[in-house]
């Protein structure tokens, strides 16, 4: 069945230990972002089961590629920020020239395994600790008084290119 946990790693952690004491044959969880499949794991390794529960996690914070490591994650479906940012600003400056814009765009993912979480072709898409990239400064600083730049179109010439700058 499906549970939601509102973001909260300890509210995804009581959930998964209480489908575990439910469903003693639980046999996967697919945590559909960063905090439950931080949340599941942490359930799963308190209940001692770790290793009879697979979990999949989607995104690839420094937790969740801990887990992955310590083999209590066995795949990570890692976004590609960068891409998604490229795409992002391609359809801003799309839209603000006054031409169509695509209505959905695939973003793409990679799978990540402990078997290639070290491959050159993997590697950029796991969130560093000190630098997790955009994707994850964005949640951080939802709640913080961060300056962004933004994407700024001179008003003058409809076809100057746009400019970054500071709020």
């Amino acid at each position: 069945g499906q549970e939601y946990s509102n973001d909260k790693p300890e509210v995804a952690a009581s959930k998964a230990t209480a489908a575990l004491a439910a469903h003693p044959d639980l046999v996967g969880i697919f945590g559909t972002n960063l905090f439950s499949a931080e949340g599941a794991a942490t359930g799963l390794r308190s209940a001692g089961s770790s290793k009879n529960v697979k979990i999949v996690g989607f995104d690839a914070g420094p937790k969740q590629v801990e887990d992955l490591e310590q083999g209590v994650v066995q795949a990570l479906i890692a976004q590609k920020p960068a891409d998604i940012g490229k795409a992002g600003v391609e359809q801003a400056i799309a839209a603000l020239k006054g031409e169509p814009v695509q209505k959905k765009i695939g973003t793409g993912f990679v799978v990540v395994t402990k078997d290639n979480m070290n491959d050159p072709d993997v590697k950029p898409f796991l969130y560093k600790t000190a630098n997790r990239g955009l994707a994850a400064r964005s949640w951080r600083s939802a709640s913080s008084s961060s300056t962004w730049s933004m994407m700024r179109t001179p008003r003058s010439s409809s076809s100057a290119s746009p400019t970054a700058s500071s709020p």
